[in-house]
């Protein structure tokens, strides 16, 4: 019984490394562009843009540039 287990456990670890996506993370900062590096909230949107949410504004990012919206004030 403890033989099946570990069996089934090691076909699980092979299909999950198999199917693995290899990701990339950068870190972005003010001198990247960002309105400030207290990010708040972030989401992609349908296109791949990534949003980031601050107090300075919303930033948005496309692998390469930042582009900051403010609110219109009066």
């Amino acid at each position: 019984m403890k033989a099946t287990q570990i069996s089934i456990l090691l076909i699980f670890l092979s299909l999950s490394i198999l199917t693995a996506e290899d990701f990339h993370l950068s870190h972005l900062s003010m001198e990247d562009g960002l309105s400030s590096n207290s990010v708040y909230c972030i989401t992609q949107d349908s296109y791949g843009y990534i949003w980031f949410g601050s107090l300075s504004g919303l930033n948005r990012y496309d692998g390469r540039d930042n582009i900051l919206f403010r609110p219109q004030v009066g």
